[in-house]
């Protein structure tokens, strides 16, 4: 043990998020539960304690959509600072064409393949995921990095995405 403090100390939680990817068509859930509820966007969530942030991703998918990943590449990362609060969140983001199963609604919300030709024309598509899909799905395979911040109610305020040199 390192003797870390945390309620002193850690103040950052990580979070996991995946694109689910078909040939032209991407896997979207619509939030039906907080923070976010009513939103279209890729399924993720929290990471657990003892779990790699693969590992979490693995779960999360199969937990929300009932997909087992097969493959599974890292595209990069954001980190979501509120700008009430003490916590920030580091979101890291992957993408997988492979995988086994047939999608399945949950309990996180419904789900459903979208043309990625039109996806941001969709009625509720999140703010995030506007932000963050053009990076995530670089046909150059470059990682990508930023920073976004958001006020009390979730709204993004500023937002600093850029790829990795």
């Amino acid at each position: 043990m390192l003797g870390i403090d945390c309620k002193r100390y850690c103040h950052s939680v990580l979070v996991v998020f995946c694109y689910l990817l078909k040939g032209d068509s991407i896997l979207l859930i619509r939030r039906g539960t907080e923070p976010y509820k009513g939103h279209l966007t890729i399924p993720g969530g929290k990471k657990e304690k003892g779990e790699t942030p693969l590992q979490a991703c693995l779960r999360e998918v199969l937990e929300e959509t009932g997909l087992s990943l097969k493959e599974l590449r890292f595209r990069g990362m954001v980190s979501n600072i509120p700008q009430e609060g003490e916590t920030d969140f580091l979101s890291l983001y992957f993408v997988s064409s492979k995988f086994d199963g047939e999608p399945v609604s949950s309990s996180e919300g419904s789900i459903e393949w979208y043309p990625l030709s039109n996806v941001f024309d969709k009625e509720g598509i999140s703010p995030f995921f506007r932000l963050i899909t053009p990076y995530a799905l670089d046909p150059g395979e470059r990682f990508f990095q930023g920073v976004i911040r958001v006020d009390a109610s979730g709204d993004i305020i500023s937002s600093d995405l850029d790829f990795l040199n």
